[in-house]
């Protein structure tokens, strides 16, 4: 009985854990919508994830060069995100905290106006 009720609060969990997760923001300026960053599973070898990070041209009221920062989890597990972003068509900068054992594949990936970038989350090394 405990062991079927274990399971029973973990569905919640695993169903959850299976989302592509989403975060927008900004006025877009053009007609290719918001910034958005996006994470899901990475199908590669040694890679457990990939956020993409589409990037528009948008404006906002002092945005200017302060961060956005926006948590996407995946599998239970956060992933921070930072993209320091810039006005008049002048190229952003994401960073991308993985979980604590996980490394990422880019500390700082440039990501220019109109174009997306990648950064791959690397499974933990065992031995």
């Amino acid at each position: 009985m405990i062991r079927l009720a274990a399971v029973l609060l973990a569905l919640p969990t695993l169903a959850h854990a299976e989302d592509v997760l989403r975060r927008e923001w900004g006025f877009p300026k053009t007609d290719l919508g918001p910034n958005v960053v996006t994470i899901e599973r990475c199908e590669e070898p040694g890679c457990w994830a990939v956020v993409t990070f589409s990037n528009t041209i948008i404006g906002s009221p002092g945005w200017g060069l302060a961060p956005h920062r926006a948590t996407l989890t995946l599998d239970g597990m956060d992933v921070v995100i930072e993209v320091t972003g810039f006005e008049n068509y002048v190229a952003d900068v994401i960073r991308v905290t993985p979980p604590l054992g996980y490394a990422v594949d880019h500390d700082e990936l440039v990501v220019e106006d109109e174009t997306d970038g990648q950064v791959r989350i690397l499974l933990p090394l065992t031995g």
